[in-house]
């Protein structure tokens, strides 16, 4: 009958280990609980590791130089002494008589014990051994043999040996310790240094312990906020992170707190866009249903029906091509490709490309150009954005009037203002003129079909190029400055190819 428990190591026979899988399914589990172990824990083993091992060697070292000083100390110690012990015997047995009594007396003193051997190496006295005290031969020399005079070997154990003159024979001294050289004071002495040193060990371990969680907690804690913020993105935004820790994370912070002041205007942009889109499309759309109705129902003439639903058509298709540089804008803005762009040839092209459009409605374009420099940017970005406002421009300029495109450059900064000769921006309206989709009364009986989106996307391209857009001047006319810095520090990441410049009003978002 078999044992009752199952074998866990080897099996009979060459088979292979048992164990072994065991073994490497543990290894693997520890492995795993290691990985999903938090950022806080695994700083604190990682700190502890590293401060055990330090505290380790640092007790082992400081223990091994201090025996080793210390055994340097006794060992000239004894050895002062055994000397002196020797002369004293030989002093002693030299002066004839009972000594017995006063080298016992020595020995003890001295802590060493003192044997006397004559001329043939029988041993005569020995203060170890009880039964000599009444001196006499005491049997062979054995391992105690005859040694050279005033030899001093290691003293661990080795005696001293002075020669007697005459027949006297030999005196030998040695130390009597515990432990080699050692008398129990000095084992005492290193036994109290271990343990002070253990101590001091376990508390320099005790604080290092308290010093690595608090550390763990203060790196740990700000990670620990920003992940709990980007786990409440999808459900809403989050309050932003404090910037605090280490640089890194301090770096990381301000990353997420930028994205989430991005992804705030976004969803800000998104609901604002959603309901003005809706209102924008609420008025062609019931121009469509209205007319439908009345032509159905024959109470208006089919032409003019015809042409009031031809203008909800065109003001339909109109919104929805600003929805279009809408949504281009955006993707600009997420990812600008940055390029070196010779700011006094992209505006000799920008005036080309709109110069047809001006003529067309009865505007002179004039454009004064700057000297040759360069800017970095993402050209269909900055052609996106100029066309906006140059497009404006014309709009609203009456036929014979004037829109000039003047062009500057400095150490750091290029511009571009663009001026018309308009009615200008009534001063209620000033303040909204860069919002989504709005427009003024004034704008809405210039130019029926607009949709207000034209200045909005051109100073968001014009931010994230790390510029400004602004206006300038409200009337008479309207003059808008663009500035921008010639090594841009865009808001977003750059990156991906870079896109072709736009060769025509059209593609420049109209």
């Amino acid at each position: 009958m078999g044992p009752p428990w199952p074998r866990m190591g080897r099996q009979d026979g060459p088979g292979p280990v048992r164990s072994r899988p065991f073994l490497l399914r543990e290894v693997r589990g520890v492995g795993r609980r290691w990985k999903r172990a938090g950022l806080r824990g695994q700083l604190l083993l990682y700190s502890l590791l590293i401060v055990t091992l330090a505290v380790g060697l640092a007790w082992g070292g400081t223990r091994y130089a201090l025996h080793r000083a210390f055994n340097a100390y006794r060992t000239q110690a004894v050895t002062g002494q055994v000397e002196a012990t020797a002369e004293a015997a030989a002093e002693l047995l030299l002066q004839g008589g009972g000594q017995a009594r006063n080298l016992l007396a020595l020995s003890r003193v001295t802590s060493t014990r003192i044997r006397w051997l004559d001329a043939d190496g029988t041993i005569r006295f020995d203060t170890g051994s009880p039964s000599s005290l009444g001196g006499g031969p005491r049997g062979p020399l054995g391992r105690w043999g005859p040694m050279r005079a005033a030899r001093l070997a290691r003293v661990e154990g080795e005696a001293l040996t002075r020669t007697l003159p005459g027949t006297l024979g030999q005196v030998e001294v040695r130390p009597v310790g515990v432990r080699g050289v050692f008398q129990p004071r000095d084992v005492a002495f290193r036994e109290e240094i271990d343990r002070a040193l253990l101590l001091a060990a376990l508390a320099a371990l005790g604080l290092a312990a308290a010093a690595s969680w608090v550390g763990a907690r203060v790196v740990g804690r700000p990670i620990e906020r920003m992940s709990e913020a980007i786990r409440a993105l999808p459900s809403h935004l989050p309050d932003p992170v404090p910037e605090e820790g280490p640089a890194e994370v301090r770096s990381l912070a301000r990353g997420l707190n930028a994205m989430n002041r991005r992804i705030h205007r976004l969803e800000r942009l998104r609901r604002e866009s959603q309901g003005a889109v809706a209102h924008q499309l609420r008025t062609p759309l019931a121009a469509l249903k209205g007319y439908l109705a009345a032509l159905r129902d024959q109470v208006v003439p089919p032409e003019e029906a015809l042409e009031q639903m031809e203008r909800a058509v065109l003001r339909l298709d109109r919104l929805a091509d600003e929805l279009g540089r809408l949504n281009r804008a955006e993707r600009l803005e997420l990812g600008l490709a940055l390029e070196g762009i010779a700011w006094d040839q992209f505006l000799a092209q920008a005036a080309e490309d709109w110069r047809l459009m001006a003529e067309g409605a009865g505007v002179r374009l004039n454009v004064s150009l700057p000297p040759p420099v360069t800017v970095e940017g993402d050209p269909e970005a900055l052609a996106e954005a100029v066309g906006n406002i140059v497009e404006n421009a014309v709009r609203y300029t009456p036929q014979g009037g004037e829109v000039v495109l003047r062009g500057g450059a400095d150490a750091a900064f290029v511009w571009l203002e663009v001026e018309d000769s308009g009615p200008g921006i009534p001063p209620e309206d000033r303040p909204f003129i860069f919002e989504r989709f709005y427009r003024g009364q004034e704008a809405s009986r210039l130019d029926p079909h607009g949709t207000g989106i034209g200045l909005p996307i051109a100073r968001q391209l014009i931010e994230a190029h790390g510029g400004t857009l602004e206006l300038a001047s409200a009337g008479p006319g309207s003059l808008f400055r663009i500035r921008l810095p010639r090594r841009s520090a865009p808001r977003q990441g750059t990156g991906g190819e870079v896109r072709p410049r736009p060769s025509s009003p059209g593609s420049a978002g109209r």
